[in-house]
């Protein structure tokens, strides 16, 4: 049941994500490329990974999301996957919104 439920969140986040890009803040020029815990990309929300991850790689489709600790600061790692089959791991910093009451 917790699955189905985390499930369905993230199809609503990704859903009613698609609709506030123009309101969106998103860290596009950091430097960072995600491609690691020091890498990561720091978001305000779960929709903001989605959108970053839709414009820098429009050809991908999500495979997974893991909620990671490392030295105390949560992450979001997204699994996407390349038309060719390769999959690639795209980290974020969620330290910002993750357990704030909002």
């Amino acid at each position: 049941m917790k699955n189905h439920f985390i499930a369905v969140s993230l199809m609503l986040v990704i859903l009613l994500g698609t609709g506030c890009r123009s309101s969106m803040n998103l860290p596009y020029d950091t430097g960072l490329e995600g491609s690691s815990f020091e890498e990561a990309i720091p978001v305000k929300s779960v929709a903001e990974e989605y959108e970053w991850i839709r414009l820098h790689y429009p050809d991908h489709i999500f495979v997974m999301q893991s909620l990671v600790f490392e030295k105390k600061k949560p992450y979001d790692i997204l699994t996407i996957e390349a038309p060719d089959g390769a999959q690639r791991e795209i980290y974020f910093n969620i330290s910002r919104f993750y357990g704030k009451i909002f």
